[in-house]
């Protein structure tokens, strides 16, 4: 029987997988790492010990299919998290910018809501969360409609679409009771409610988080 011990694991850390046999001898276990397209990403072969153990070097973070096989038989298929390093430390700091964010939106003083707006651009920023720090970026600076002549017809506009792809996501069940990692990924896209439904930019790192927490959120189909 296996068990990854931590689903959220440090880009070039160690993920451990608890077995009920052991010691393993190098290599004798594979883990196969794949996008959620089903893309092969990389392969990497276990660690000598007790317990079964593949350093993550040199694998980018994002969500991954993993897959371990022993002597060639294929035990465990999980989600893994693979986060940037310090990632404890960078959940803190993200965790105070998302809680900044929901004081920002019970804010009513226009520019201390937009001066806590701005606290948290920075923050998401100086995280390299760019897609976040837009999606804040476009709350302070709203896109202005789309011009049209007289007889109602779209202008063109030489500075390009004003439009983006966007998903809209629905939280479906109440994270009361969830981690406190799950919860934070909830909180920072502003759902607060079950049943509630956000629209975002359609991002890989949006689409992430729906993949980590499908117990939670899903994407709404139109």
């Amino acid at each position: 029987m296996l068990a990854i011990e931590d689903t959220i694991v440090e880009s070039g850390g160690l993920l451990n997988v608890a077995a009920s046999s052991g010691p393993f001898a190098p290599g004798q276990a594979v883990l196969d790492l794949r996008t959620q397209s089903g893309e092969h990403v990389k392969s990497i072969r276990n660690e000598e010990g007790e317990k079964l153990c593949f350093p993550l070097i040199r694998v980018a973070p994002g969500v991954y299919t993993a897959e371990v096989k022993v002597s060639g038989e294929q035990l465990l298929i999980e989600m893994l998290l693979v986060t940037v390093p310090n990632y404890e430390k960078r959940l803190d700091v993200f965790e105070r910018a998302v809680q900044a964010r929901i004081e920002a939106d019970r804010e009513s003083n226009p520019s201390k809501r937009a001066a806590l707006l701005r606290e948290v651009q920075e923050t998401y920023e100086s995280l390299e969360l760019n897609d976040l720090a837009s999606d804040v970026a476009r709350e302070l600076n709203p896109t202005p409609p789309i011009p049209f002549d007289l007889a109602g017809r779209k202008l063109q506009v030489s500075c390009g679409s004003y439009l983006s792809a966007t998903i809209r996501i629905k939280l479906v069940r109440s994270p009361i009771c969830a981690p406190e990692k799950h919860k934070a990924i909830v909180r920072s896209l502003g759902l607060k409610k079950v049943n509630r439904v956000v629209q975002r930019v359609d991002t890989p790192a949006h689409r992430g988080m729906v993949a980590k927490v499908p117990h939670l959120l899903e994407i709404v189909e139109d």
